[in-house]
């Protein structure tokens, strides 16, 4: 019984999907947390959870598979599949997955890395810098950050620039060459995307390039023709949309991209 309901998991998952087969995949990295509610097609496993995204596993196919919608069958309306297995640990499965190829049935391997959260707090960077949490994450001092409380935000550039006239971003639009560090006025704080900070240049007619991380990469977004959801492009409203002193699970660039100028 303690087995079936992850008491002997690891409460957090570090998932690294590679986008080369699917954009979407890449988006999908970050932090998954222990979901052991049950549901009618999970009979004795646990799931873990990012937003509508999870890791279940699928009795029928003898494999832990990953979906996109809380809703999903993860026997039905997977996005990735790992290789048959019995094992109540999804962290055994190693990097043996395959993702469904675009309007088939077919799988491909791919790319993929899955670790568990710390450990203890030496995990995290020791004293000064971040503490193991009772759900296996990290909680970062106020003056660091990363999945590993790895970076000060003292040593963070406040603002990048291109300098020179070859080193631009060419296309169809002038884009803007000095992009600065988002803090959350609130508190003052870098505002993170997957773990990573992110820049904005000066607002000039209601729009905004934004710089920021999207899980394998970082990419440059026109705001407001680029996000979801969102007019408002000032420090405040970026902060809120960015799951900034959010109790939610934070941002997920997967559902909130809808055009990327670079990458």
């Amino acid at each position: 019984v303690l087995q079936i309901n992850g008491h002997f998991q690891r409460s957090t998952l570090h998932v690294q999907f590679d986008d080369s087969l699917s954009k979407r995949l890449g988006s999908s990295s970050g932090e998954y947390f222990l979901d052991n509610r049950r549901l009618k097609w999970e009979y004795d496993r646990v799931r873990f959870r990012k937003n509508n995204e999870f890791f279940g596993y699928c009795q029928e196919k003898s494999a832990w598979t990953f979906s996109t919608s809380l809703n999903d069958d993860p026997c039905e309306d997977f996005y990735a599949i790992s290789n048959p297995t019995t094992t109540y640990d999804i962290t055994e499965t190693g990097s043996d997955w395959h993702v469904l190829g675009p309007h088939s049935s077919r799988t491909f391997p791919m790319d993929f890395f899955l670790s568990v959260g710390c450990e203890d707090d030496d995990t995290c960077g020791g004293e000064g810098r971040g503490v193991c949490s009772s759900d296996n994450s990290c909680l970062c001092e106020s003056d660091r950050y990363g999945l590993r409380c790895d970076y000060s935000e003292s040593e963070t550039c406040d603002q990048i620039e291109l300098f020179s006239p070859l080193l631009t971003f060419v296309g169809s639009r002038e884009y803007a060459s000095k992009y600065t560090l988002l803090r959350a006025p609130s508190d003052g704080n870098i505002v993170l995307a997957y773990n990573h900070p992110i820049y904005v240049s000066e607002l000039q007619d209601g729009n905004v390039d934004i710089i920021f991380y999207e899980g394998v990469r970082w990419v440059l977004v026109h705001a407001p023709t680029g996000l979801r959801n969102i007019t408002d492009f000032s420090a405040l409203s970026l902060s809120d949309y960015f799951g900034h002193n959010s109790n939610e699970e934070g941002f997920n660039a997967a559902t909130a991209l809808m055009q990327v100028e670079f990458a």
